[in-house]
């Protein structure tokens, strides 16, 4: 029994060693974890700054590894310190999704803040007016999508402004003069409306880089710039501008850069300009200038001066590399498309100077310039004009003369004086209480009409005429088209990062990507200033969902978050043809079969976008760019985002084109109408340069600019040697190019009754393709039993309309029926059910 005993006390013993040894072990162990959460969690002990920066990393749903400890100025990425003060905030292209977090007003130091490049929305907090010590703010490249922001205009210590490419939206406010100490302040590519103001802006005398391209002001250029003595860098093109050239502009002695190009600018240029002798480009280019060439031009040392499709007369002055305009041997001068006269200038200075679509004496005239006069006009040209209006051009549509009829200047008939005043002293109260009385009528009127005493009805509400709300209703998502997030595509492109971009077109950017499968992408994210409708959006989506063909780019979804509008397409890998057609001058020749099928490839494409889509469509911009090749070089009819559907197969479109130079039907011109001929023509050009490996339009080639009229008398005089690529070195089947040259010269008919439509050209060129997959060779057993030069023709003998979808099928087809063949030229089937 004492040994029991023992035993049970010796057990005891061992048991409390055991116990005590857990309670240190215990300890131990809550010490560690309490060092791991305290190291974990900085916010818990961190300093008011760094909890701030961790909020706002966290309401973007970001996660920085080095924003560890307590202590920001500790090697936190995109963080620099001064006096252990955060000074600055760099977080461009950092993946930023979502707004900006209240959080930001306890950076209080800030000196520079830059979030451009990332994907931040609006509208921005109240507390960014805290950030009394901020100079430089960047907001570039963000879809904020708001209003401009009162809390910028607090800020009174900025120096940079970068508010451009953000989807601003509104009026630009008359408090931007609050910003006095500006120097840099850009407001381009967003989508502000008029009018200016102009004072204002007038008033940042420290201004040095001003851009304000790419909005809808409809304002006149505001004489207040002249104020602008520091100002270098002026940047307000495609903005609606209208009216003359300002005479006060001579003040900004300091300018360098001046690009006010694609507005509605009528008059002369000032004489009073000659002052600005520290410019160094100046483009003026797509307006509506007149008057005479400026002769103090030629002592400024220019490097670049664009002064085409305007309306400018009278001779120019003999030009030589003694003039400072062209001391600089880089001097770029396009004077094209105006309406210079007198004797052909002399000089020779290469191609330095483009005077092309003039009106010179002693230049002949070509029949295609279908101008009747002695002005060889360019198809690029704008319209021609036969007259003067009181020695003034005409004014752009929708205006008219006014002010100084000795300067020419025009605005629009629908302008309204701001701030209630006018020139004329317009009886701007009769109009206001005139359209408020007969807007009463009108809804008195509906409420009448809407009256009945014998049906019991819903109680009418008369704003309800003026409210619409079809751009929030819901729709349903085309089948076989998925609708990404915002997030998806931004991951996908690397937040849209630049080194992601390929490319630019008609609807905007163009920016590659793999999704989270693995799968390549093509992302075109429209430009701000190109935004269209929801519905209209919406219904592109609708239409691209329907349009199914191998030689087609398949639209693949789409993301409509936040206002933005993207198109999401198939991935191409091989690039575009336009730049397989240049590698010919770097060696890397694309062998002739393989033009062959890309010509029959497109061809394919085009009838079915005229033939068999539902509704036909027109593309209207057929050149190298838009046609994509896949990895197996299989070309692709791309960029429908500036396609137009027709109803009616022989509808046309009268509206002003979409084209490129070159590729435009020259019938546009004369008849305001785009056709599936249209497209014909295009689709000519395009062949001619897959033919010969030569741009459409070629101011280094000197025999002729235009690739038609260099082409049709080398071709018909010397045969197909005098214009095939010279890159092929002989290896082409000569028949088989010999007829692609007389389809292409067909197709590029001045007239569209001339032109064959596309199923014509598909029923003529795929037999050669199909011959040569079965003959194996370079065209050695090529087949001879098709059709040849008295069938090619009769394609257009008979003066029938291209347009018409019976026209010509049957002398195309049915020869090649009776042989036993089918030649079917149309794929109608999914891309994902091809072999």
């Amino acid at each position: 029994m004492g040994g029991g005993r023992a035993l049970d006390m010796g057990d005891r013993e061992r048991a409390s060693r055991t116990n005590l040894s857990g309670i240190w072990t215990c300890r131990l162990w809550s010490v560690i974890v309490s060092v791991a959460l305290f190291w974990s969690f900085p916010s818990c002990s961190a300093t008011p700054e760094a909890d701030a920066l961790l909020r706002l990393a966290s309401s973007w749903g970001r996660l920085f590894p080095t924003w560890m400890g307590s202590d920001p100025c500790i090697q936190w990425e995109g963080v620099t310190c001064s006096a252990k003060q955060v000074v600055e905030l760099n977080l461009s292209a950092s993946g930023l999704t979502g707004p900006i977090s209240p959080a930001i007003g306890q950076l209080t130091s800030l000196i520079r803040l830059d979030l451009s490049n990332n994907a931040i929305t609006g509208p921005i907090p109240s507390e960014l007016a805290l950030l009394q010590n901020l100079q430089v703010l960047n907001f570039y490249r963000n879809p904020l999508n708001a209003s401009f922001s009162m809390e910028i205009l607090q800020l009174k210590n900025l120096i940079e402004l970068r508010y451009d490419v953000a989807g601003i939206t509104g009026h630009l406010p008359e408090g931007i003069s609050k910003l006095n100490k500006l120097e840099i302040l850009f407001l381009g590519n967003n989508s502000f409306v008029g009018p200016l103001p102009a004072r204002s802006l007038g008033s940042l005398i420290n201004l040095q880089q001003l851009t304000l391209w790419g909005s809808q002001f409809k304002s006149p250029l505001p004489p207040e710039f002249g104020n602008l003595v520091n100002l270098q860098y002026l940047n307000m093109h495609t903005s609606t501008f209208w009216g003359g050239l300002p005479p006060s502009w001579s003040n900004m002695k300091s300018i360098r850069r001046m690009l006010i190009y694609n507005n509605d600018l009528t008059g002369y240029i000032p004489d009073s300009w000659k002052a600005l002798t520290t410019l160094r480009e100046l483009h003026i280019g797509q307006n509506t200038l007149s008057g005479p060439f400026p002769e103090w031009i030629v002592n400024i040392p220019i490097e670049k001066l664009e002064m085409s499709r305007n309306s400018f007369q009278g001779p120019i002055p003999e030009l030589s590399m003694t003039m400072p305009l062209l001391n600089a041997t880089r001097t770029n001068i396009s004077l094209y498309c105006n309406y210079f006269n007198g004797s052909y200038p002399a000089f020779q200075l290469g191609g330095l100077v483009n005077i092309t679509g003039n009106c010179f004496a002693n230049e002949s005239t070509r029949e295609t310039d279908n101008t009747r006069n002695i002005c060889n006009r360019q198809f690029f040209c704008r319209d021609f004009y036969m007259r003067l209006e009181a020695g003034c051009a005409p004014c752009p549509a929708g205006n008219y003369i006014y002010d100084d009829l000795s300067i020419c200047t025009c605005k629009p008939a629908d302008y309204v004086e701001p701030y209630g005043g006018g020139r004329n002293g317009f009886a701007y109260g009769a109009v206001i209480g005139g359209v408020v009385g007969s807007l009463a009528m009108v809804v008195l009127l509906v409420a009448l009409c809407r009256w009945d005493p014998i049906h019991k009805r819903l109680p009418f509400d008369p704003f309800s005429l003026f409210i619409s709300n079809d751009d929030d209703e819901e729709w349903d998502v085309p089948e076989g088209v998925h609708r990404f997030t915002m997030a998806e595509l931004s991951k996908a492109t690397g937040n849209f990062d630049k080194q992601h971009e390929i490319g630019a077109g008609g609807f905007g950017k163009v920016f590659y990507g793999t999704l989270a499968d693995g799968k390549m992408v093509a992302i075109k994210r429209a430009s701000t200033s190109g935004l269209q409708g929801q519905i209209e959006f919406r219904n592109e989506v609708n239409l691209l969902s329907r349009l199914h063909h191998r030689h087609l780019v398949r639209l693949e979804g789409f993301c409509d978050e936040h206002d933005l509008q993207i198109l999401v397409y198939e991935y191409m890998k091989n690039g575009n043809l336009g730049e397989h057609i240049a590698r010919a001058k770097e060696g890397k020749v694309l062998e002739w079969y393989k033009r062959l099928e890309i010509a029959v490839g497109i061809a394919q494409g085009l009838d079915y976008l005229h033939s068999f889509a539902d509704p036909p469509v027109i593309h209207r911009d057929i050149k190298p760019t838009n046609i994509l090749l896949d990895e197996y070089m299989v070309a692709k009819v791309a960029d429908f985002g500036i396609s137009k559907a027709t109803p009616e197969f022989d509808t046309h479109i009268s509206t002003r084109p979409a084209g490129t130079a070159g590729y435009l039907d020259p019938e546009y011109f004369l008849r305001r109408q785009l056709t599936t001929a249209s497209d014909v023509y295009g689709y000519g050009v395009l062949l001619l340069e897959i033919i010969t490996g030569q741009q459409a339009i070629d101011h280094s080639r000197k025999e002729e600019f235009n690739l038609i009229e260099w082409v049709r008398p080398r071709f018909r005089e010397r045969g197909i040697e005098a214009v095939v690529d010279v890159a092929l070195d002989g290896n082409y089947d000569k028949e088989v190019f010999t007829d692609m040259t007389n389809v292409a010269l067909m197709c590029a008919s001045f007239n569209k009754n001339d032109r064959p439509a596309m199923k014509d050209v598909v029923s003529y060129l795929e037999p050669h393709v199909r011959a040569f997959q079965r003959s194996g060779t370079n065209s050695e057993a090529h087949s001879r039993s098709l059709m040849r030069g008295c069938d090619l023709e009769r394609l257009t003998s008979s003066g029938q309309n291209s347009d018409d979808p019976s026209s010509s099928i049957q002398f195309m087809t049915m020869p090649l029926r009776t042989a036993g063949m089918d030649y079917s030229p149309f794929i109608t089937r999914r891309p994902d059910t091809m072999p």
